[in-house]
């Protein structure tokens, strides 16, 4: 499957939240910092420290157990060869309405969307455009429908998946060599 192109099946189980979420958190984990030094208007050298709000539903399994494996990865060091110190806050949006308070408590630097049943996607990338707060995901069809950068897997081989519209929506501006080593949906 192209991940320029999106089947509408996985377009499909994205709606339904029966997600698919290829790559593991341990390989995402140092993609992020890649993405991120490719990212030119905000410079992960000039942070004193990345925060991480971590957007999951405590009522969905594979949502919490996502989480979980991302909150071990930051807690076991595997951030600890970033550049900077890695922190997180947990944004719990079993009740969609807690969305807008937890992203203003964590003040996060990027957003990571964990797989979500039923949950509207639009209101995060409303939240995160108006707070040019940078999405990822690990949910290849959460990138068509407006996170800005995702993980995915071709023939096997892991491809970070780039949402031009979104992620320039969110005030990025990626490197053009990133840009060419990513899938773009434009």
């Amino acid at each position: 499957m192209s991940f320029c192109c999106f089947s509408s099946w996985a377009l499909a189980a994205a709606l339904t939240g029966n997600q698919l979420a290829p790559v593991p958190v341990p390989i995402q984990l140092p993609l992020v910092l890649k993405v991120l030094t490719a990212e030119r208007n905000r410079p992960l050298e000039a942070r004193p420290i990345l925060v991480i709000g971590i957007v999951y539903q405590r009522t969905s399994r594979e949502s919490r157990e996502a989480k979980d494996r991302l909150v071990a990865e930051i807690e076991k060091g595997t951030a600890k060869d970033w550049a900077l110190p890695v922190r997180f806050g947990l944004i719990d949006v079993s009740n969609p309405r807690n969305l807008a308070s937890g992203v203003a408590a964590a003040k996060p630097d990027i957003l990571y969307v964990s797989p979500l049943d039923g949950f509207d996607i639009d209101a995060i990338t409303s939240l995160s455009r108006a707070r040019k707060i940078l999405t990822f995901t690990g949910v290849p069809a959460f990138v068509k429908l407006g996170l800005s950068v995702g993980f995915g897997s071709e023939r096997g081989e892991t491809r970070i998946l780039i949402n031009r519209k979104a992620s320039l929506a969110e005030g990025a501006d990626f490197s053009p060599r990133l840009l060419r080593l990513a899938a773009v949906i434009e």
